[in-house]
């Protein structure tokens, strides 16, 4: 088989995937796959504020990542094997080293941001805004 049916068949296994957790939203599946939102503004938080909280929520996944890649470090030492397996290279090598990167790059991104946003200004508090009721039209008689 060539590559381009091996790439269809995941981006079709995939799609069915994500199209069965969508409509199963209260699952703990569900809810596992999807719980990487991240933290949204409270009401009346500050710019600056939400953006460390931002901050500390890509500082947790880059921990988690770290920890991560310890562990597989410590089971490829007592596990020799596991050492030349190009899957066991493929996930220390690139997954976890893009994740690493990603997430100390928008902590440092969303620190920054908030750091701006309170030494230099343009610090506005999150609002609720109400959707705007239509004014009611008296029909004609």
């Amino acid at each position: 088989m060539s590559l381009i049916p091996k790439i269809a068949a995941f981006y079709g296994c995939l799609w069915v995937v994500l199209w069965l957790l969508r409509k199963q939203p209260n699952s703990w599946l569900s809810r596992l796959a999807f719980s990487w939102n991240g933290p949204f503004p409270e009401v009346g938080e500050r710019r600056s504020q939400f953006r460390l909280r931002q901050s500390l929520f890509a500082l947790s996944w880059l921990l988690q990542i770290l920890l991560v890649a310890a562990l597989l470090v410590l089971v490829a030492w007592f596990y020799e094997p596991l050492q030349s397996a190009e899957t066991f290279q493929v996930v220390c090598a690139f997954a976890l080293t893009i994740g690493a990167g990603m997430a100390s790059l928008s902590a440092a991104y969303c620190y920054l941001a908030s750091l701006k946003a309170s030494t230099l200004g343009q610090d506005p508090a999150f609002e609720l805004l109400a959707p705007e009721e239509p004014e009611a039209v008296e029909p004609e008689a």
